[in-house]
């Protein structure tokens, strides 16, 4: 029974960081910030600190979903935990101010509390996997991709939900614009 959770915590987990690396790939100047706030000696190379990570997240992600790939990205997993929480340790003894940008955004609150309890939540489910030798066995490869596209659509949906907003409900135009009634 306990394979199933662990499935779902790891499937969970690659979600979160698929959305984020391709945040950050995308937009990498709110995370660059928060980076260059959190260490301000890497601020000649935060934006590759950035790039790289995302790509490290991705990877990582997409890893998770592999059965043969599975413990060395479970091995990524703990990595990037605990250089979430120690970041998070960081910023909240810091005071640091910027939003993280972890999902592309610069909507949100900074690194801190939050960013800790995430890190060592994605570092309790890479022992998990880790001390269980779960390996190439657990999650199915096809039952994985299909399970973390299931949670990444209504997470970036969540993520991103002022933009659904939009598209749900059209804003009006402005009343000088062409076509619109005086």
């Amino acid at each position: 029974m306990w394979r199933t959770e662990f499935a779902a915590a790891c499937c969970t987990v690659g979600a979160m960081l698929l959305c984020s690396g391709a945040a950050k790939l995308a937009v990498p100047r709110h995370t660059q910030r928060a980076l260059t706030e959190l260490l301000p000696a890497l601020a000649p190379a935060a934006r590759l600190a950035v790039r790289a990570l995302a790509v490290i997240e991705v990877a990582t992600a997409v890893g998770l979903a592999l059965p043969i790939l599975r413990r060395y990205s479970l091995a990524g997993v703990l990595a990037l935990g605990l250089g979430f929480a120690g970041a998070g340790v960081l910023a909240a003894v810091r005071g640091a101010r910027v939003t993280c940008g972890c999902f592309g955004r610069d909507a949100g609150r900074p690194l801190g509390v939050r960013t800790v309890a995430t890190g060592l939540g994605f570092s309790a489910v890479a022992a998990t996997g880790l001390l269980a030798d779960v390996g190439a066995s657990g999650i199915d490869a096809v039952a994985g991709l299909i399970l973390v596209s299931g949670l990444v659509v209504p997470f970036t949906a969540w993520l991103h939900r002022d933009l659904v907003k939009d598209l749900i409900r059209p804003r009006e135009a402005p009343a000088d614009a062409p076509g619109a009634s005086s």
